[in-house]
């Protein structure tokens, strides 16, 4: 029996057919224009960043492995789609922004005694982690704080595998990070590597800083954290149940059993990440940044180095070595690791990444390899 006032027009949820047609209506179209605007991002050619990058290793004798890794990701654009991984298409990703990731990974920055194991399973992986995190980012979610959070969410995903299905490796590395998403330069720096941005001050405007005759103005990218003589540091090392032995720079961290350490932040370190409290001693998140880039109109260069590296040479000594080959990230690091190599035992390993911005702004370059692709010994 048909009731009263409704005249059997009107679904099982009681709402009228005609309403249910309208929003079935405004569903598909929502759908089609997203459908439409996802193509339509997908359709524009894969471009890498306009920069030039090299990286370069001296030393390391008397090692069967190489302590320190670098891995240049030329386009991971590319390698995301070669293994049908999407990643967003808003935000810092809309229009196909360009995608590079350069990392270095470090085995004489661990808590225990240098290994190559972890620098290498890291180098072998990191990649792959950050893929997944970034193309698991909501379509609301591709501001600067969602992509430092997915940074985070890698250090932390790898260092949970490495020690859950390594049970052989037990040493430890520091690593050094940079990923560009267009106009905007992420860096994640862990332990005792280093990163060094450098922006220039131009007097003559339309002059590009790539060629302009000035002072660098060197940015630090990872000093804040791994090391034991920061407030900050200090307090977390408390919190969980650590001791912390020194007031300077040389401060260390001695853990339940005695042992001590520099490192306060690493990958691995299997030992350093229990204690009494259930609290890891060693943390294994970065210090993050982003930086606004206005490409080579204002910043140069950045660098990624290993911790025998930023130990043997100033921040401002690195930045002069590279300044003397503009647009030659490779004779540069050359330069750098060779200088390095001079005030350091033999067996450190020195390792030096460079990348060079390119004037014409992150879109400059036509061409990409895209392959992910470790470089070094």
């Amino acid at each position: 029996m048909v009731s009263q006032g409704v005249g059997g027009h009107e679904g099982m949820s009681g709402t009228p057919l005609w309403k249910i047609r309208e929003q079935y209506a405004a569903h598909r179209e929502q759908a089609m224009t997203e459908s439409l605007a996802y193509v339509a991002a997908r359709s524009k050619p894969i471009v890498s960043p306009n920069v030039l990058v090299d990286g370069m290793t001296k030393g390391g004798q008397g090692s069967s492995k190489p302590f320190a890794r670098h891995v240049l990701v030329k386009d991971l654009r590319k390698v995301a789609d070669r293994i049908k991984l999407d990643f967003p298409t808003t935000g810092l990703f809309a229009e196909q922004a360009p995608i590079g990731l350069y990392a270095l990974f470090d085995g004489q920055s661990c808590a225990g005694d240098p290994g190559p194991l972890a620098a290498e399973y890291c180098a072998q992986n990191f990649h792959k982690k950050v893929m997944e995190n970034i193309a698991s980012l909501p379509s609301n979610a591709t501001s600067d704080a969602f992509v430092k959070a997915a940074l985070v969410k890698s250090f932390e995903d790898l260092d949970k595998e490495l020690l859950e299905t390594n049970p052989d490796i037990q040493d430890g590395c520091g690593a050094a990070i940079a990923l560009l998403v267009g106009e905007t330069l992420f860096t994640a720096i862990l332990g005792l590597c280093d990163g060094i941005l450098c922006e220039v001050d131009i007097s003559e405007k339309k002059k590009p800083a790539s060629v302009a005759n000035v002072d660098g103005v060197v940015k630090q990218l990872g000093k804040s954290q791994g090391r034991a003589h920061l407030q900050e540091e200090r307090n977390r090392l408390q919190r969980a149940g650590a001791t912390v032995v020194g007031t300077g720079p040389g401060s260390k961290v001695r853990s339940s059993d005695g042992s001590l350490s520099l490192v306060t932040r690493s990958m691995g370190d299997a030992a350093w990440k229990k204690s009494l409290t259930g609290n890891p001693v060693i943390s294994c998140i970065p210090e993050i940044q982003s930086h606004k880039l206005a490409w080579a109109d204002k910043q140069t260069f950045f660098l990624l180095n290993s911790k025998p590296l930023s130990e043997a040479l100033t921040e401002q000594e690195v930045v002069d070595i590279a300044k003397s080959f503009p647009g030659q990230p490779r004779a540069a690091v050359g330069e750098i690791t060779v200088k390095a190599a001079e005030k350091v035992p033999a067996t450190a390993q020195i390792t030096s990444v460079e990348v060079w911005f390119l004037p014409g702004g992150p879109l400059g370059a036509a061409e990409s390899s895209g392959d992910a692709k470790e470089d070094g010994p």
